[in-house]
């Protein structure tokens, strides 16, 4: 990491790119690309995050739809897993008879 640059702190990215969305969307309209505008921003330090970030926070800007139908779509599982009673060996360490309606 240069000196100049240093990690920022969690979530201070989208308080960046929030504070920006104005000009951003305003540039990608007047048909710059994303690197171009983030460039740009950059230079003149009003954006300190990285360029992965800038992407991640523009993709979640322009469908925050997308991404809410994501968690609700996602079946929660509350099923437990199947108790497994392992098989009756002799010797060190063996098992007595288990009822195992009794263990549920």
């Amino acid at each position: 990491m240069d000196a100049n640059k240093r990690k920022i702190a969690r979530n201070a990215a989208k308080v960046e790119f929030l504070a920006n969305a104005e000009e951003i969307l305003s540039m990608l309209d007047k048909g710059f690309n994303k690197f171009n505008v983030y460039s740009a921003l950059t230079e003149k330090g009003r954006l300190t995050m990285a360029y992965r970030s800038f992407c991640w926070n523009l993709q979640q800007f322009k469908n925050p739809e997308k991404r809410q139908k994501e968690k609700k779509d996602t079946p929660k599982s509350i099923a437990a897993p199947p108790l497994r009673v392992p098989a009756k060996k002799e010797g060190f360490g063996q098992l007595e008879d288990v009822d195992v309606s009794k263990l549920v």
